[in-house]
């Protein structure tokens, strides 16, 4: 982290430190890339978009992006979603390394190591296939949602984009949205150095 000049004896930042400075500043630009997507998916669709990341509690949202008709949830911006029951923290849950997954699986409920579930492991290939997750009224009561990644180099996850629907927005919208989400996760995905291997549409 740290190396010493020997002719002066001070300290400067060394390799592993500028290494992972350069990380966080790469991800810092993917999120602002991210959180431009989800913006302009809601300005273009109006639907009603959220992006999360993987923070220290879970999955989290850190950006709220209003549609129209507009409602409102007792989910906020700082909402730890659950990683088995909401469809961001599935798409987490199919994408992230078990042992970053293993403490919030326990903490909700799950006693066999993922690679030992078959529940689990068969909604992570569900999602890794579709390249999103569905779920209705696991979270919220009346509140849809579907959730898509965003991926950087090597496959890294580096957010979650969510559409969610109440009952007053129609249904007849959900399958445009679904494809119009892919879509854009597929874009930004693509610009920030990923490789995007689930649908095109």
């Amino acid at each position: 982290m740290l190396r010493q000049d020997l002719a002066t004896g001070h300290y400067d930042l060394g390799p592993t430190a500028l290494r992972t400075g350069l990380a966080a500043i790469s991800r810092i630009d993917a999120l602002t890339r991210a959180e431009d997507a989800a913006r302009d998916f809601t300005n273009r669709s109006g639907a009603t978009t959220l992006l999360s990341v993987w923070a220290i509690g879970g999955p989290t949202i850190i950006r709220w992006n209003h549609g129209s008709p507009a409602f409102y949830t007792t989910l906020t911006v700082g909402s730890v979603l659950p990683v088995t029951t909401s469809s961001a923290g599935r798409v987490f849950l199919a994408f992230l390394p078990e042992s970053l997954l293993a403490p919030r699986l326990i903490a909700e409920g799950y006693k066999t190591p993922l690679e030992e579930n078959p529940v689990l492991i068969e909604e992570r290939k569900r999602v890794r296939c579709a390249f999103m997750a569905s779920v209705e009224s696991t979270v919220v009561v009346g509140i849809r949602a579907y959730s898509a990644p965003v991926l950087g180099p090597h496959d890294a996850i580096v957010a979650v984009i969510t559409v969610i629907a109440s009952g007053i927005v129609p249904r007849s919208a959900d399958e445009e949205h679904r494809k119009g989400l892919l879509a854009a996760c597929a874009k930004v995905t693509s610009d920030i150095g990923g490789a995007w291997r689930g649908p095109r549409l």
